[in-house]
């Protein structure tokens, strides 16, 4: 396979490889189309005898014109009809018009013994790399130029997304974890560094903090029922955490003096089978814990660390 190095600066490369790659791939179809055609149509008699091989093929676009050089060796020239019949098999191939397709067929005459001796081998297409392989390729490339980029406490990097368009922008999305905003300043910095990092300097930052504590679960006294809003808030968590698999959650729950015996391990269950049964949240993910504040309530924590649960 041929491997392609993306080079710097790192965004321009990979639209220009991208570009490369659908370009050769487009190619190769179209070489292929021309191989299968000639050699099931044209490269015999009518007697079943060798009449032709290709020897060289070369394709350009004109615009909308399609043009295709043929070089052939054969025995018997081809008509002008044989020649248009193979642009309207070639465009009904390749689902283009035939006025959008040019032939300009080189013909070297040759003996047909000569011909049936000389038919070379079809080598197949050199393969190319993918356009995913070249998307990896690049993300890789991101997550180098990115190691160890630090956020200003008490800040905590938790992921980021990269957001490529077919207009050559690229943007990238900074998740992170804190209960409180980084300041505009340190987003102006941050958002500089990443792209010089990247060497690209029209690169679009954005970041979307997470809440350490998305919310809290109010119960009635002596009830482990979720309400609407508890529910509200529970499937607001669990889109985080589905989106952001590094992250946990804690659930600490507590009651009151006066409430049932482990009402608040009941309340930490009913939330846990909430999480785990509507939106298939890994159990390993989250972490029931017994509080000690005298309340009918549940608090929950996203974290990027697992944590001990407490005996």
């Amino acid at each position: 396979m041929t491997i392609l190095t993306i080079l710097v600066p790192l965004y321009q490369s990979f639209i220009q490889l991208r570009q490369e790659i659908v370009t050769k791939q487009q190619e190769n179809n179209i070489t292929s189309a021309v191989r299968n055609i000639w050699q099931k149509e044209f490269s015999t008699s009518n007697d079943g005898e060798p009449r032709s091989f290709i020897n060289q093929i070369s394709t350009r676009k004109v615009n909308q014109q399609l043009k295709i050089q043929l070089h052939i060796f054969t025995s018997e020239l081809y008509a002008p009809e044989e020649q248009n019949y193979f642009i309207e098999l070639l465009a009904n191939q390749l689902n283009k018009p035939p006025e959008l397709l040019s032939l300009n067929l080189i013909e070297i005459p040759t003996a047909q013994s000569d011909i049936l001796n000389a038919i070379p081998e079809e080598e197949p297409p050199e393969p190319i790399i993918t356009i995913a392989e070249l998307q990896s390729d690049f993300l890789q490339e991101v997550k180098s130029s990115l190691l160890n980029l630090k956020l200003p406490p008490p800040a905590k990097l938790i992921n980021y997304e990269v957001i490529t368009s077919p207009n050559n922008s690229m943007a990238i999305r900074i998740f992170y974890l804190s209960q409180r905003e980084i300041d505009k300043d340190a987003q102006v910095l941050l958002a500089n560094d990443i792209r010089q990092r990247l060497n690209y300097p029209l690169t679009q930052v954005s970041m979307k903090r997470i809440a350490e504590n998305p919310g809290n679960i109010a119960f009635e006294e002596n009830s482990t029922v979720l309400k609407p809003q508890s529910l509200e808030t529970l499937d607001k968590t669990a889109s985080i955490l589905k989106g952001q698999p590094a992250l946990n959650l804690k659930i600490i729950a507590n009651q009151k003096p006066e409430e049932a015996t482990d009402t608040n391990k009941a309340r930490a269950k009913v939330i846990k089978d909430y999480l785990e049964l509507k939106w298939q949240i890994n159990k390993k993910r989250i972490i029931p814990d017994i509080g000690k504040e005298s309340q009918t309530n549940a608090i929950l924590t996203v974290s990027s660390e697992q944590r001990t649960v407490s005996s």
